[in-house]
């Protein structure tokens, strides 16, 4: 069941950034270090070191760092988990909306629940695990707080009705307006974000003498408090560096390091962004610092977790030669197999791409546009443009439940179910964005991968 939105009627059109070509992009990627997993560990307020396994169904959904040391993977069952990790790994499972539960909307963001609190054990409590705490208001950050920032009493609460309690995917449907919550508080949409600095990182350097005199002046304006906050940024950048992970550095000349002022500064703005993050939300950020998007979010796996990496230009080759083409932005999909099947069966890095396929290749097997941006992206290069997030807002909202087959009596259920799911997300969205629906698409399927049958 999905509802189609139109667009909000105080639209802003993205501004579009063109770099003279002198300058060096500066590009960072900011990442959410596990999110569906550091989701649950904050509102918790767990130790991050506690590993932690988000559950759906009986399969791992999300696996925090500490538990991926005992080898637990994304899939793994609830007895799998526990097995691997002798007990040690917490599981929690994600919120669901029973059928059994009369669903009001709330604006916190989360799925409230009328039913009161059990007072039985948290493996046998029927109570769904986001009841408590949350406010009937429409602001982001009030309802962030009521969902993830609950006094220890409460959380300690929740902590031990939610641990190791399994669910099971007769009793309703997954429901994740949680993890819609916390992005929509840190980035407004998603849980990663790039971001230009590419004009503030290639202004010319000011001296401390020249920003003090600035902001002695009479008229302390935007541009004297810019400079001031730019002349900070120049002082601290080499500490920032310091804490920065720079790829391929032992075959980079310290000159050339020094040379890319740009870059550098940019790592020094990652590190406050992720600073200022970690200590308003307690939310863990990794970053990516390069000359592309593309780049730079190679650059933030090297970073993770809650650390950050930058690619200089002359690193390049390097790490692409070391990525596999299936972990580059936009291979990860179809068009990633194509380029792959034109490789011999060893080669699959993205550095196999440039040694081995020319543009002609590529084109005659990919089409012009495909062809053109893999010979560029295998090469480190990377024109897209970062647009604005700011005031975006999806354009659909989707209610899906997968089942076995059932007679006519419970699909009326489930159908219900969905309908107050999805009519609870819509009230909120229209109380949020001053929007309403314009269209209702309904589908189905009966064969798992298969086509599906819809009607608008």
């Amino acid at each position: 069941m999905t509802i189609t939105s139109p667009k909000p009627g105080t639209k802003r059109s993205p501004k579009r950034n063109h770099h003279d070509d002198d300058q060096q992009r500066v590009i960072l990627l900011l990442d959410m270090d596990c999110f569906y997993a550091q989701c649950e560990s904050v509102r918790l307020g767990l130790d991050p070191d506690i590993p932690l396994a988000l559950i759906q169904w009986n399969s791992a959904l999300a696996v925090s760092y500490p538990a991926r040391e005992f080898g637990i993977v994304r899939g793994d069952s609830y007895e799998k988990i526990r097995e691997k990790s002798k007990g040690e790994c917490v599981c929690i499972h994600l919120p669901v909306t029973t059928l059994k539960d009369t669903v009001s909307p709330t604006k916190g963001g989360g799925c409230q629940q009328t039913a009161p609190i059990s007072k039985d054990s948290p493996k046998n409590n029927t109570a769904d695990n986001d009841s408590i705490g949350h406010v009937d208001g429409d602001d982001i950050k009030e309802s962030y707080d009521a969902e993830f920032n609950q006094p220890k009493n409460i959380r300690d609460e929740m902590y031990k009705r939610e641990k190791n309690r399994m669910r099971n995917k007769n009793e309703g449907k997954a429901c994740l307006d949680r993890y819609r919550l916390a992005p929509a508080r840190i980035f407004a949409l998603i849980d990663e974000l790039f971001i230009d600095v590419t004009a503030f990182c290639n202004k010319p350097e000011i001296s401390r003498d020249e920003s003090n005199n600035n902001h002695a002046s009479e008229e302390v304006d935007s541009p004297s408090t810019e400079m001031q906050f730019r002349s900070t940024c120049q002082a601290d950048a080499p500490l920032s560096l310091k804490e920065t992970a720079i790829c391929d550095e032992k075959n980079l000349h310290p000159d050339e390091i020094k040379a890319e002022k740009a870059l550098v500064l940019g790592c020094h703005i990652a590190r406050t962004v992720r600073k200022a993050v970690f200590e308003e939300l307690r939310f863990t950020l990794s970053a990516g610092i390069s000359t592309s998007k593309l780049v730079a979010k190679l650059g933030a796996t090297y970073g993770k977790p809650n650390g950050q990496a930058v690619i200089f230009p002359g690193a390049i080759t390097k790490v692409m030669n070391d990525t596999q083409i299936k972990k580059a932005r936009m291979l990860g999909g179809k068009l990633g197999k194509k380029v792959i099947g034109l490789l011999p069966e060893n080669e699959t890095t993205m550095g196999s791409i440039a040694r081995l396929l020319s543009l002609d290749d590529l084109i005659k097997s990919i089409g012009e546009e495909s062809g053109r941006w893999v010979f560029d992206a295998c090469r480190g290069i990377c024109t897209e443009e970062v647009k604005s997030t700011l005031n975006v807002l999806p354009k659909s909202i989707t209610a899906f439940k997968s089942f076995n087959g059932v007679g006519y009596p419970e699909l009326e259920k489930w159908t219900e179910l969905l309908a107050r799911d999805i009519m609870k997300r819509i009230e909120l969205d229209t109380s949020r964005n001053n929007r309403v629906p314009k269209s209702c698409t309904l589908g189905y399927t009966t064969d798992y991968g298969g086509p599906w049958i819809g009607k608008s």
